[in-house]
C-alpha cells in the first residue's frame, strides 16, 4: 500500500519518494560539513605541526640545561638550609647579646642622668648663690647644700668607678 500525494493534478509522488529524496539531501548536506569541517582541521594541524616544529629547537635546548639547572637548584637549596641552621643557633646568642647591651646602655644612660642632673644643680647652686642677696645664714646654708651636692657628685663618680673596676 503506498500513499501518494497529488500535486497539480496531474502529477502523484508516493511519500515513500519524498522521504528518501530529503533523507538524500540531508545525507549530502552532512557529508559537505563534513569535509568543510576536515578541511578546516587540516589547516588547524598543518599550523600546529608548524608551530611545534619551529619552537622544538628551543625545547630541546631547554631541556638538555634542564640536569644541571636542577642540580644548581638542589646546590642552592641545600646552601639555603644551611644558612637557616646557622641562623637558627646564632639568632639566640645575638638577641641575649643585645639585650645585655641595652641593659648596659640604660645604666650609661641612667648614670649620665644623674650625673648632668647633680652637676645642674651644683651649677645652680653657685649662681644662685652669688646672684640674690640675702643674708648670712642663707648664705652658710646654700654653701653648705652646695658642698653636699659636689660631695655627692664625687662619691657617685667613684662608686661607678669602682662598678666598673670590679666587672
Amino acid at each position: 500500500m503506498t500513499t501518494s500525494i497529488k500535486l497539480y493534478s496531474a502529477t502523484t509522488v508516493a511519500l515513500q519518494d519524498v522521504w528518501t529524496t530529503l533523507l538524500s539531501l540531508a545525507g549530502v548536506a552532512l557529508m559537505i560539513a563534513a569535509i568543510i569541517l576536515i578541511v578546516k582541521l587540516i589547516g588547524t594541524l598543518t599550523r600546529v605541526n608548524q608551530l611545534v616544529d619551529d619552537i622544538a629547537p628551543s625545547v630541546r635546548s631547554s631541556l638538555e640545561k634542564m640536569p644541571a639547572t636542577m642540580e644548581n637548584v638542589k646546590i642552592i637549596s641545600g646552601n639555603m638550609v644551611d644558612l637557616t641552621d646557622d641562623l637558627a643557633t646564632q639568632v639566640p646568642d645575638i638577641m641575649g647579646d643585645a639585650k645585655e647591651m641595652t641593659g648596659s646602655l640604660k645604666g650609661a644612660v641612667s648614670s649620665v642622668s644623674e650625673t648632668v642632673t647633680d652637676a645642674s644643680d651644683l651649677v645652680s647652686g653657685v649662681v644662685g648663690f652669688f646672684h640674690r642677696p640675702r643674708s648670712t645664714v642663707e648664705a652658710v646654708g646654700d654653701v653648705l647644700n652646695t658642698a653636699r651636692r659636689a660631695t655627692k657628685f664625687v662619691r657617685r663618680g667613684a662608686r661607678k668607678m669602682r662598678r666598673k673596676a670590679g666587672r
